[in-house]
């Protein structure tokens, strides 16, 4: 009875001051409560990631060399003869995807057995794969705006505003285009990787398939056109790369809403895949 009278003792913890949020959480906040927590788990993810530290910041330099490199190429006659501007382009829209592009098409490839547990979420199986997609795609287009003032500075080419949104059409245009085709690879196409890895390749036949091969194709698509057609590739058709930037943002959205279904019904396929079982 004397035991029980006795007045009951708080139990203080003597740790440091806990931090709720930190610089993840106010990025991520910008997709709100429900989406924003999912977006700043993935920005830790791969942040932590030595190859994702590695090649995204990496990125804009990358196609800075390109633009220059080729440039003098060009000079020379070759494949790259067709003038600044549809090298420009072509630029651009590698830009769009070059910097995320290897994990967004193998998204859960580096998770491992924590696979499951995005399974065990108070939500929605696939917001999680939605959360991911946006955190890429955010990712890339952040890009665009400092390449843009680059190009306005230091272009080969004097800049005119026609010209600023067929290059920005341009990278938005790649930017939804081969981030929704990285969402079906993401549950199609899977492999298993090295999170600790730094250098390699780990992707899928299809990642590499939409990687490499998207790469060439803008690089010499371009290029091509305007061997064929002179002029094609000109600011005069400013109104071309902002249209295909519309269509490509529709499929993108529309690859989002089905590869969502797709992924609720081949979770546990991913599960053994990632989890080393099938």
């Amino acid at each position: 009875m004397a035991i029980e009278r006795w007045p009951q003792k708080a139990a203080v913890a003597q740790s440091s001051k806990i931090v709720w949020e930190d610089r993840m959480d106010r990025l991520a906040r910008l997709f709100g409560p429900r989406t924003g927590p999912l977006v700043a788990h993935w920005l830790r993810f791969f942040w932590r990631n030595n190859r994702f530290r590695t090649i995204y910041p990496l990125s804009l330099p990358l196609a800075a060399f390109m633009l220059f490199y080729f440039s003098r190429q060009s000079h020379a006659g070759g494949p790259f003869s067709g003038g600044p501007f549809p090298l420009a382009l072509a630029v651009f829209g590698i830009l769009g995807f070059v910097g995320t592009g290897q994990f967004a098409v193998n998204q859960f490839g580096y998770v491992g057995g924590g696979f499951r547990r995005f399974l065990l979420l108070p939500t929605d199986p696939a917001a999680a794969f939605r959360a991911g997609s946006y955190m890429f795609a955010s990712l890339s287009g952040t890009l665009i705006v400092p390449a843009v003032v680059l190009w306005c500075l230091l272009g080969p080419i004097p800049s005119t505003v026609p010209m600023v949104l067929m290059l920005v059409g341009m990278s938005l245009s790649s930017l939804f285009l081969f981030h929704g085709i990285a969402l079906w690879t993401s549950v199609l196409g899977a492999r298993r990787g090295k999170y600790t890895q730094s250098f390699g390749n780990d992707l899928s036949l299809a990642g590499n398939v939409v990687i490499i091969g998207g790469m060439l194709t803008l690089l010499f698509g371009p290029q091509a056109v305007a061997k064929v057609w002179p002029g094609a590739i000109s600011p005069v058709y400013w109104w071309v790369t902002p249209l295909l930037a519309a269509a490509c943002a529709v499929f993108y959205f529309a690859s989002l809403r089905f590869t969502s279904t797709l992924f609720r019904t081949r979770r546990e396929q991913l599960m053994a895949l990632l989890e080393g079982r099938g």
